[in-house]
């Protein structure tokens, strides 16, 4: 399991013909890319999440969670990206919490 956090993101949000890439958000840890959530069309199969060769970890996600995905970034600290590189499955993922914790601004 490769589990890189992050600390800083920005987004990339497309408009181009004959793309199914929509959205892109890079993740960065003291200013190096350590990951990359790609915003496919839904009309098309996701790609399958891996490891690029820079080590960064890339997760596909279809275009209808990037809301979802853009809250967890706004409101939620510490965050990491994860990828088990056997069987591809990624996630974006927060640290242990207290039940009932309330979000601060």
């Amino acid at each position: 399991m490769e589990i890189r956090e992050f600390d800083e993101y920005h987004i990339s949000y497309y408009a181009m013909r004959n793309s199914s890439l929509v959205a892109r958000i890079v993740l960065l840890s003291g200013g190096v890319g350590v990951g990359w959530i790609n915003f496919i069309s839904e009309s098309v199969s996701l790609p399958a999440n891996h490891q690029h060769v820079n080590r960064g970890l890339i997760l596909n996600f279809p275009e209808s969670k990037f809301g979802d995905i853009v809250d967890i970034l706004r409101y939620e600290e510490p965050l990491y990206v994860s990828l088990n590189v056997d069987n591809g499955v990624g996630a974006l993922q927060t640290d242990r919490e207290p039940i009932g914790e309330e979000e601060s601004d």
